[in-house]
């Protein structure tokens, strides 16, 4: 499916998808990151954990669920302050 920019009626469609079971998980959602002379970026904080803090000289998912979520939200900006404007 081609991108087309639109991000709420994105993420309206997959909050409808997600919000019934086998997929619901209400640790999941949608967060804003604003940063100053930036353009604003949304990302989905993760419901789950994928386990690859498991693997072999490897840490926490930025969204894991086993990081805090305040850190998640910490991390995603410092990702955002470097992205290229």
């Amino acid at each position: 499916m081609a991108s087309t920019g639109e991000e709420q009626p994105a993420q309206f469609e997959a909050t409808a998808i997600l919000a019934e079971p086998p997929l619901h998980n209400p640790q999941w959602r949608f967060v804003q990151i604003d940063v100053e002379g930036k353009r604003r970026r949304w990302f989905r904080l993760r419901g789950g954990c994928c386990r690859m803090y498991l693997m072999p000289a490897t840490d926490y998912c930025t969204t894991c669920v086993v990081r805090p979520a305040d850190q998640q939200v910490a991390r995603l900006r410092a990702f955002v302050e470097r992205w290229p404007s």
